[in-house]
């Protein structure tokens, strides 16, 4: 944050800084946070196109100070992780885990349920299953 700071203090939790962006969104235009898009429309700062170069060369990106100053990779990914022995153990879930996906949206979605309305995540697990049946069920065939 401190080599993008305009002006804001960073928040050390996600409930603190959704508490602080509903504090002040009437006079500042809003910051874009993980559960956000399920709230507002918006678009988030474009950032100089991510190379593998920005881990490891200050050259590339805004700060020449610091790498990893370019955006995250487009269409980032989110990877499931299982236990080597799970696909003999448990072969019928590993099927499921393989047709799983999850959009940005659906992470964010998520995150807003715990952050911004105080679900303890098993809720908001449970409720997120309860509006995606038809995707889920597509998962576990």
């Amino acid at each position: 944050m401190r080599h993008y700071s305009d002006g804001w203090p960073p928040e050390g939790s996600g409930s603190g800084c959704a508490t602080g962006q509903l504090r002040v969104e009437k006079s500042h235009p809003p910051k874009r946070t993980n559960f956000i898009e399920a709230m507002y429309d918006g678009k988030f700062i474009e950032f100089p196109t991510f190379v593998d170069e920005c881990r490891t060369d200050t050259s590339w990106g805004i700060n020449p100070e610091t790498t990893h100053g370019c955006g995250n990779p487009k269409d980032g990914y989110l990877k499931f992780g299982i236990w080597s022995g799970f696909p003999d153990k448990w072969p019928n879930a590993y099927k499921v885990v393989q047709r799983m996906s999850l959009t940005n949206l659906d992470v964010a979605q998520l995150a807003m349920y715990v952050d911004i309305d105080g679900m303890e995540p098993e809720d908001a697990a449970s409720k997120w299953l309860a509006d995606n049946v038809d995707r889920v069920n597509a998962w576990v065939g």
